[in-house]
């Protein structure tokens, strides 16, 4: 399979508008790493990752058609979120990013429900294909230094309290576009509220709940868009709305409660 999908050259102008404002971003996992900024000479490290992720879906896949449960989707989730390949895709092949997510919540949704094995084995390619790509995002991001060297934003002064409720509000915009028929419209408002004002707060989030951040980011990139995809009925947007703001009051507590504990040292 070429790394260089159609689908990726597709993804260009947008690939290249997203790198603009990636690399000033705090990462899904702390700061970016050396590896990040320097992402172009680990390809090879790269690849060897998502092809032991690749590994761990066959393996998915083939238990279940075996009806046992040795290898976990929540235990793919963690080994996705620890390899370097993850912050490097999410940052320098945006773009590319959530159809992980929707292929990981899809083989979940697979292995646990009625799914037969030929439908398991499909959500288990569309992962691995949507890997692949993510790949291959980060090479044509290589292979384009200028652009994925480019400074990006970030959220100055603002506090924990403005940028959580400017999720919320910037959340409830796009549940009110969906509601008006304006699908993707709301994805978009969806994608640039996760781009340039949750990944802000991530890196702080990420030291006091790992398990909170891993629920939003795949409400982020997964959960909201894919209903929004599926047509759902907007009382079922609204309710998973409705669990993403619960998710963010508490990390607006959390986060709150760190600045006070910080105060009270300095």
């Amino acid at each position: 399979m070429s790394l260089i999908s159609d689908r990726i050259k597709r993804s260009l102008p947008l690939l290249f508008a997203c790198s603009l404002m990636a690399p000033g971003l705090a990462a899904a996992h702390g700061e970016p790493g050396e590896h990040v900024e320097e992402f172009a000479e680990h390809l090879d490290d790269y690849e060897q990752e998502i092809t032991q992720l690749s590994s761990m879906i066959d393996q998915i896949a083939e238990n279940h058609a075996a009806d046992t449960d040795a290898a976990s989707i929540d235990a793919f989730i963690e080994a996705w979120e620890d390899v370097g390949i993850h912050l490097v895709i999410e940052t320098k092949a945006t773009p590319l990013y959530p159809s992980i997510w929707q292929g990981i919540v899809g083989l979940r949704e697979a292995v646990s429900g009625d799914a037969d094995t030929s439908e398991v084995r499909q959500a288990a390619t569309r992962l691995q294909a949507a890997l692949w790509e993510g790949l291959g995002g980060v090479r044509l991001a290589a292979a384009n230094p200028e652009l994925a060297a480019a400074g990006g934003g970030h959220h100055g002064e603002q506090s924990a309290h403005d940028i959580i409720h400017g999720i919320e509000h910037d959340l409830e915009h796009a549940v009110e576009d969906y509601a008006g028929g304006e699908v993707a419209e709301a994805k978009e408002v969806i994608m640039e509220t996760y781009l340039n004002r949750f990944e802000g707060i991530e890196g702080d989030l990420i030291e006091h709940d790992p398990k909170l951040v891993t629920k939003l980011e795949e409400d982020f990139n997964a959960g909201l868009p894919m209903l929004m995809d599926e047509g759902a009925p907007v009382a079922k947007v609204q309710a998973k709305l409705k669990e993403m703001m619960e998710a963010l009051e508490q990390a607006e507590s959390m986060l709150m409660q760190a600045d006070a504990d910080k105060s009270k040292v300095f």
